[in-house]
């Protein structure tokens, strides 16, 4: 599996709305700018974070996006649900050669693991490791 840039920028804003948890709206221009990701980009991200019920968004010039559940029940799994095709490494489905799926169990394992993995990291996570690790440095 490799994940794309959408869901890093899911989990940079998510990072971010979970760092302003309970202050105040935070605007997706802010998120933008700080980390240099396309506003357009970033706007549908966050509207398909939205439309999943992870976040929500208030009109006006007060307004901007905030989390809707708590940061401890929101989970690098619920992000890439949205962001990503699929969370598995290996499929049997597609192949049209189904004698390929010899190995399906050992992947149905690895696949577990890595859904265990991504629901074990949530929001309060991401913002840490945001907060900890001066994110604004990298470039995506």
């Amino acid at each position: 599996m490799n994940l794309n840039v959408k869901t890093i920028y899911a989990m940079i804003a998510i990072g971010e709305l979970t760092l302003n948890h309970g202050k105040s709206f935070l605007k997706a221009s802010d998120i933008s700018s700080k980390y240099n990701i396309p506003p357009r980009f970033l706007e549908l991200t966050l509207n398909d974070l939205k439309t999943n019920g992870i976040i929500n968004s208030k009109r006006g010039a007060k307004g901007g996006f905030y989390i809707l559940k708590n940061p401890e029940e929101i989970t690098l799994f619920d992000i890439i649900n949205v962001t990503e095709a699929s969370t598995k490494v290996f499929e049997c489905e597609p192949l049209q050669n189904k004698h390929l799926c010899v190995f399906k169990n050992i992947f149905d394992d690895l696949n577990n693991t890595i859904i265990d993995f991504f629901k074990s990291i949530t929001a309060v996570k991401i913002a840490e490791t945001i907060r900890d690790k001066n994110t604004v440095d990298f470039i995506i």
